[in-house]
C-alpha cells in the first residue's frame, strides 16, 4: 500500500508482516519535509499498535538513504521553524518509542537526521556506497536526534566529536569497525538477499523479541526522550543568530 493523503514522497508495503518504509523522493535525494515528517510519525504510531505489522525497516530510493532535513526554499517557508522543529521532534520520540523491533537498511549516504535516526533504530545495515554525516556545524546548528547521546555511547567521545563539532564524513568501513552498522551489503545483498534475509526474521516469534527491546530500552527511554526535548530547545536557541542565518542563507545560495 502507499500511503495517500499525508506524503507522496513516502510509500509503505507491508509484507508477511514486515512494514517497510521507504523515502522516496530521489529527486531531492530523498531529504524529509514537514509532511513527510508527520507521514512517518504517524506510521510509526498507528504500526505500534497494529498486530498484522511485525517489525519496520526504513529504507531509500535510488542513490541516497536520504539526505536529511529539507533546507529548500519551499520547505523552509512551511511553518515557523518552531512549528518544524517540533515535528522533527514528535518523529524522534516516535522512533524512541516504537516498541517493536526496528532495521535500517541504508542503501546511500545518510546525512543529518537520516544520520542521527539510525542509533535509534536497532538493527542497521548499509550499502558499499553509504557514508554517514552530520554537518550541523556548518549549518549553524546543534546535534539532534538524540545524537549528542548516542553517537558517543556508539563510537566513543572522540570519534562522535569529530562528527558532531568538525562534521566528518564516517564512511561505512568506519562505521562497521565502530559498531554503528552491523553489515556492509553489495549491490547484490541490498537488492535480493537482505530482503529474504529480513522476511525469515519475521518468522521468528515476536513476543520475545519485544519484551527483549523492552528490557533494553529500561532506564534509557525516559532520557532519550528528555534530551530529543533539550536539543529541540538548542535548535530554537541557534536558529536567530546572526552565525546561523547566514549559513543557512548560505546552504540556499549554494543549491539556487
Amino acid at each position: 500500500m502507499v500511503i495517500s493523503g499525508k506524503s507522496q514522497d513516502i510509500q509503505v508495503h507491508l509484507e508477511n508482516g514486515v512494514q517497510i518504509i521507504k523515502f522516496c523522493r530521489s529527486k531531492k535525494k530523498n531529504a524529509i519535509n514537514s509532511e513527510m515528517y508527520i507521514a512517518l510519525t504517524n506510521i510509526l504510531k498507528n504500526s505500534a499498535e497494529d498486530n498484522k505489522v511485525k517489525f519496520t525497516v526504513f529504507t531509500g530510493e535510488g542513490d541516497f538513504f536520504s539526505s536529511g532535513n529539507d533546507f529548500s526554499v519551499d520547505a523552509v517557508s512551511t511553518g515557523t521553524p518552531e512549528e518544524r522543529f517540533e515535528l522533527f521532534k514528535n518523529f524522534i520520540v516516535s522512533l524512541i518509542e516504537y516498541p517493536k523491533v526496528l532495521i535500517a537498511v541504508v542503501n546511500g549516504p545518510a546525512i543529518g537526521v537520516a544520520c542521527t535516526m539510525l542509533p535509534l533504530c536497532d538493527v542497521v545495515y548499509c550499502s558499499e556506497t553509504a557514508y554517514f554525516l552530520t554537518p550541523f556545524s556548518k549549518l549553524g546548528l546543534c546535534a539532534e536526534g538524540c545524537s549528542s547521546y548516542t553517537f558517543s555511547k556508539i563510537l566513543g567521545k572522540s570519534k562522535a566529536s569529530e562528527m558532531l563539532y568538525f562534521c566528518h564524513k564516517l564512511t561505512a568501513k568506519e562505521a562497521l569497525h565502530y559498531g554503528f552498522v552491523s553489515e556492509i551489503l553489495t549491490s547484490t545483498q541490498l537488492k535480493d538477499d537482505i530482503w529474504k534475509r529480513i522476511q525469515n526474521f519475521a518468522k521468528l516469534p515476536q513476543s520475545g523479541m519485544r519484551v527483549t527491546k523492552r528490557i533494553i530500552q529500561n532506564g534509557e527511554k525516559e532520557f532519550l526522550l528528555n534530551l530529543a526535548k533539550l536539543e529541540t530547545e538548542g535548535l530554537n536557541e541557534v536558529k536567530d543568530t546572526e552565525e546561523t542565518m547566514n549559513a543557512i542563507l548560505s546552504q540556499f545560495q549554494s543549491k539556487l
